[in-house]
């Protein structure tokens, strides 16, 4: 598994616990890996 799937499925896991977007880019991640892991869990809904 890459680096850059990890971070987007730990960002996935975030997203489902209503973790908020800001908190979420205050951790570093970027708007990028939010989009990816938000537009991955809602194709995986």
């Amino acid at each position: 598994m890459t680096a850059e799937l990890e971070r987007i499925e730990a960002l996935e896991k975030m997203i489902r616990v209503n973790i908020t977007r800001e908190q979420i880019l205050s951790m570093g991640y970027t708007e990028e890996e939010y989009e990816k892991a938000e537009n991955a869990l809602y194709a995986n809904a």
